[in-house]
């Protein structure tokens, strides 16, 4: 699996990615890291985690953003389900999540992602 690939199609923009775990360096010091989160089994990532580090205080604030909580699935028998990453080799941003999502969700939780990491700056 191609996580770098994987990570950039969800977040194009800012983060440097390598394999699972992204950085941001703020100009103020903090460190950014947003990483893929599994839930303990092997290719089930449901969310990602976002730490913000100081280099000399170490953790200051961290948010868990599970897909589940931002993520709407288009068909409603879908809408119980666990909603995680599809891991699978070859699969392209159409097919990124188990499930068939909206576009406008998938947006609305980078977005998010991306307004966390601003407070910060």
């Amino acid at each position: 699996m191609n996580f770098k690939n994987l990570n950039e199609a969800l977040f194009p923009k800012r983060i440097k990615w390598i394999d699972r775990n992204g950085y941001i360096k703020l100009s103020n010091g903090l460190i950014i890291k947003v990483m893929l989160t599994s839930r303990g089994n092997k290719g089930i990532y449901t969310g990602y985690k976002v730490s913000v580090i100081s280099k000399t205080n170490g953790i200051v604030d961290g948010k868990f953003f599970n897909f589940k909580e931002f993520i709407v699935t288009l068909n409603k028998e879908d809408k119980d389900k666990l909603i995680y990453l599809n891991t699978d080799e070859g699969v392209g941003t159409k097919d990124i999540f188990n499930v068939p999502t909206t576009s406008e969700s998938v947006k609305y939780y980078t977005n998010t992602v991306y307004e966390y990491i601003n407070l910060f700056e």
